[in-house]
C-alpha cells in the first residue's frame, strides 16, 4: 500500500478513534505534518504532474481554444498545485483539529470550505488568465464556475471514499493475521498494529490505554505492557478499533465499556475486566456522539 492511501486510511479511522488525548497543540502539529506529508510525497507528485500534462494538452472547460498551450498548462498547472495545497491543508484542519473524532461532519465541513474558498480562488485565476484569452467572446460566468468545482469535488470526494473504504476492507482482512499464523479476534473484526507490540503471551484484545511521562500501559484481557511511546501514537496504532480518548491520558475502546456511572457530576467507566476509568468532560461529548452515555443510562 502506498503512502498516500496509508494516510488518507490511517486519517480517516484515527479522526474517528481521536488522536489527540494529550495536549491541544499537538492537534495543530498533527495538521502541518500530515498536510506536508501528502503534497510532499511521491505518488501524489507524479499524479499532479501526469494531471497538468493532461489538462494542459486536453485544455477543458473551454480553455483549450481560449489559451496556447505554455499558457494551458500555467493555468492549469498553478490551479492543480493550488487544490493539492488548499485541499488537504483543509481536509486535516477539520478531520485532525476542528472536528477530530467526528467524521462524518468533518468529511462534509471539509468539502464545504473547499468548494466555497477554492471556487472563489478558480474564479479570480479565470478573470485573469481571461485577459490572455485568444477568443474575445470568453466569457467567465462565476456561479458555472462554482458549480463546476462544487460538481468535480464532490466527484472526488466519492471515489476517495470509495478507494478508502476498500483499502480498509482489505487491510482489515490482512490485519487478521498477526506474526507466526496466530489470530486474536476482536469485536471489530480487526487486529490492530498496537497488538504486534505485545509479547507473543500477551496478545489479546486490548481494552484501553493510558499514558505515564513518555510510556504508554497497554491493557488487555491477559493484563497490561508498559512500552515506550507517545500516546498519540499508540492510538494512530489503534486504527480499526472502534473507540475514543475519554480523558488526556486515557483512550478506551468502546467493545471494552461494560458499565458506567456518575460520580460527583462526572462518568466513570467499569471496563469488562472491572477496572475503572475516569471520563472528563472535555472527552465527554465524544461519548455522547457515539450512543455509550445513552445506552450506560438506560442500563
Amino acid at each position: 500500500m502506498n503512502s498516500e492511501f496509508q494516510l488518507l486510511r490511517d486519517t480517516w479511522r484515527n479522526g474517528y478513534n481521536g488522536v489527540t488525548c494529550e495536549n491541544p497543540g499537538q492537534a495543530l502539529q498533527d495538521v502541518i505534518a500530515n498536510w506536508r506529508r501528502t503534497v510532499t510525497d511521491p505518488v501524489t507528485s507524479v499524479i499532479l504532474i501526469a494531471s497538468i500534462l493532461l489538462t494542459g494538452i486536453s485544455g477543458p472547460f473551454g480553455t483549450h481554444g481560449a489559451l496556447s498551450l505554455s499558457m494551458r498548462f500555467v493555468f492549469w498547472g498553478g490551479a492543480l498545485v493550488s487544490a493539492l495545497v488548499l485541499g488537504a491543508f483543509i481536509f486535516f484542519l477539520f478531520h485532525l483539529k476542528i472536528l477530530n473524532g467526528r467524521k462524518v461532519e468533518a468529511e462534509i465541513a471539509s468539502t464545504s470550505a473547499f468548494i466555497i474558498l477554492f471556487g472563489g480562488l478558480m474564479l479570480g485565476w479565470m478573470l485573469l488568465f481571461a485577459n490572455f484569452a485568444h477568443d474575445t467572446a470568453y466569457q467567465v460566468v462565476w456561479w458555472q464556475v462554482l458549480f463546476e468545482v462544487a460538481v468535480i469535488t464532490l466527484t472526488l470526494m466519492a471515489i476517495r471514499i470509495f478507494v478508502v473504504r476498500t483499502v480498509l476492507e482489505k487491510a482489515g482482512a490482512s490485519d487478521a493475521k498477526l506474526e507466526g499464523g496466530a489470530v486474536v479476534p476482536l469485536a471489530t473484526g480487526f487486529v490492530p498494529r498496537l497488538m504486534r507490540r505485545l509479547p507473543e503471551g500477551e496478545k489479546s484484545p486490548i481494552l484501553w490505554l493510558t499514558s505515564e511521562n513518555h510510556f504508554v500501559e497497554i491493557h488487555t484481557k491477559k493484563g497490561s505492557v508498559r512500552v515506550r511511546m507517545r500516546l498519540t501514537d499508540a492510538i494512530g496504532e489503534m486504527e480499526g478499533v472502534e473507540g475514543s480518548c475519554v480523558h488526556r491520558s486515557h483512550w478506551v475502546a468502546y467493545s471494552a465499556i461494560q458499565s458506567g456511572r456518575k460520580v460527583g457530576g462526572y462518568w466513570r467507566l467499569t471496563l469488562i475486566n472491572g477496572e475503572t476509568v475516569p471520563v472528563s468532560r472535555k472527552y465527554q461529548p465524544l461519548l455522547e456522539e457515539a450512543g455509550i452515555l445513552s445506552r450506560l443510562a438506560i442500563a
